[in-house]
């Protein structure tokens, strides 16, 4: 069943509202229940010993949504960083579970948040760190036969989610891979 009204209590009136945090607490005696953006459920219905713990429990209550807006901004303001990735960027997926799987991608063009990138051709090196596996490095403008143009948006100025996980600029240093059969 779906509630679709908040339950406050008949006797029970508005102690506190915030628009700023999108907060309302109503309280009787006591006892305060209290509401936080367009949850339904409360964020808490308590009896309180005396109207003084009440308060305290009520302005801690408000700290902490104050703390948890203010690191959800910061979160935002990262997330939302302009891109640093330049046309030319190389950048490198590696993935898998039984084996280590390296995709490369240049950027072809870019705005603010996003880049358009195409999978580029990466070559083993020399440096055999094993059986089934080496070392691979990126070969430049040699873009993967009929590799479709991909846009996609950057997360915190540098990284670009794909398929399997997200890319980050290529090193510059060859990247172990690993390979079955």
């Amino acid at each position: 069943m779906k509630q679709t009204q908040r339950y406050i209590p008949k006797d029970y009136e508005i102690l506190l509202k915030d628009a700023e945090l999108n907060c309302v607490i109503y309280s009787n005696d006591n006892a305060a229940i209290a509401f936080s953006g367009r949850r339904m459920k409360p964020d808490f219905h308590y009896r309180f010993d005396s109207e003084e713990r009440m308060r305290a429990y009520v302005e801690k209550h408000l700290e902490s949504l104050r703390a948890h807006n203010k690191a959800k901004a910061e979160r935002k303001a990262v997330m939302n960083r302009p891109s640093e990735l330049q046309i030319g960027a190389i950048l490198e997926n590696s993935w898998g579970y039984d084996q280590t799987n390296i995709d490369y991608y240049q950027v072809i063009s870019r705005t603010e948040k996003s880049v358009k990138v195409r999978a580029i051709v990466s070559r083993l090196t020399s440096d055999v760190s094993g059986p089934m596996s080496g070392y691979c490095v990126p070969v430049k403008d040699q873009f993967l036969g009929h590799s479709p143009v991909i846009t996609k948006r950057v997360y915190n100025g540098k990284f670009v989610s794909m398929k399997h996980g997200s890319c980050s600029k290529w090193d510059g240093k060859p990247s172990y891979c690993s390979w079955y059969a």
